[in-house]
């Protein structure tokens, strides 16, 4: 402010009493700065000179002390860095644009690099590197001569290949967590995740002419748990469960997540809630409660694959999806919702050349109950 008012706002020709004049107009009125040049002007030593009154304001209210990191600092946070592997795959936005997270992370890492001091060395590297998932540490060389070449290694690494072996990854990952709650003594599987592996398997078949429907006739219509709510799969619900069931697909379509950073975000929050509130051992029908859906994946009812939620282009059948699936209850609530809504929507189709398109429902009464509780 000052040096702004005693270079740029006053001609050369303007004498230094002219100045010190003037500046008691661009003090704030009531200000601790007015207070203290009218204190100085009234005393016996006021300034003479511009150059007098510039170094008193400045010993008076000196510039505050900016809060800088030492290089040390810088070097803890670029050790600390991490790219999760759900990430791998996803974008970022910087600015107006979309960059692929892995290649904005290795950015991010050269940036931090030099502000540690550290960019031409190699060192913290090797920290570094085994910190990355394993899909791109496998394709980065463990020698690199400073962090440009190894970010540069970084970028460099095949989008289809990070694709393709991060589904893999996200396969596996799944699997561990399914063994380690069967290790823990989890409950077998529920008729709900029997429908679930069954629908998984479906062989797709063409649509049946108009007739009767076919209901399954097993020794026990209750089954274990007596009179309470254990159906079959080819039950049928009310038409207000079906009119809210809709109702709930209109407002998740309006509500999509993109497989952004912000959308994965609230993708965890609408997770932890509906786990708060419906997670509990005696669950509803997931027609009545919905369940979230994963970020960019598609609507329901919009034709999308039920194993990566996604509109197959070009068309597979489920088993055969290439894509990171979908969580179950997921696959399940969109199941139902072209199951009770009667909807065209595919759940996984052949080739275009193919007639054969829905699923055939029917085709899982085999005898299965269909309880109320629903499996993870």
């Amino acid at each position: 402010m000052l040096d702004l008012y005693g270079n740029s706002q006053l001609t050369v020709a303007q004498k230094d009493v002219a100045k010190i004049g003037a500046f008691e107009n661009y003090l704030v009125e009531g200000s601790a700065a007015e207070k203290w040049f009218e204190t100085l002007q009234g005393g016996n030593n006021a300034p003479a000179t511009w150059d007098a009154l510039e170094a008193a304001f400045k010993a008076r209210f000196p510039a505050p002390q900016k809060a800088e990191r030492t290089q040390q600092e810088w070097e803890r946070e670029l050790l600390g860095m991490r790219l999760k592997l759900e990430d791998v795959d996803g974008t970022v936005k910087v600015g107006e644009a979309e960059v692929y997270t892995y290649i904005h992370f290795a950015a991010k890492l050269l940036e931090v690099a030099h502000l540690a001091g550290i960019a031409a060395t190699a060192g913290g590297i090797w920290q570094s590197r085994d910190a990355l998932p394993e899909v791109l540490r496998e394709k980065v060389p463990s020698t690199q001569a400073n962090w440009t070449t190894y970010t540069t290694a970084i970028k460099s690494v095949d989008r289809t290949y990070l694709r393709e072996a991060t589904a893999k990854a996200r396969k596996a990952q799944e699997m561990e967590r399914t063994v380690a709650d069967l290790k823990r003594g989890t409950p077998p599987l529920t008729p709900v995740s029997k429908m679930s592996t069954q629908m998984a398997r479906a062989a797709l078949a063409t649509p049946r002419a108009p007739g009767p429907e076919r209901t399954a006739s097993p020794a026990n219509t209750f089954g274990a748990g007596g009179g309470q709510g254990n159906l079959f799969v080819n039950r049928e619900v009310s038409e207000v469960t079906k009119a809210n069931l809709r109702r709930m697909v209109e407002a998740l379509a309006k509500n999509m997540l993109q497989n952004d950073a912000q959308g994965r975000e609230e993708y965890e929050r609408r997770i932890n809630n509906w786990n708060r509130v419906h997670g509990g051992a005696a669950r509803k029908p997931l027609e009545n409660t919905g369940y979230p859906l994963s970020p960019g994946t598609a609507a329901p009812l919009s034709g999308e694959c039920f194993g990566c939620g996604k509109v197959p282009m070009p068309r597979h059948l489920r088993d055969k999806c290439p894509g990171p699936p979908i969580p179950r209850n997921e696959a399940i609530f969109r199941g139902l919702c072209a199951k009770f809504l009667r909807a065209t929507a595919v759940n996984a189709v052949l080739e275009e050349e193919s007639p054969l398109a829905w699923i055939d429902f029917a085709t899982f009464e085999d005898g299965e109950d269909f309880g109320e509780g629903l499996s993870d």
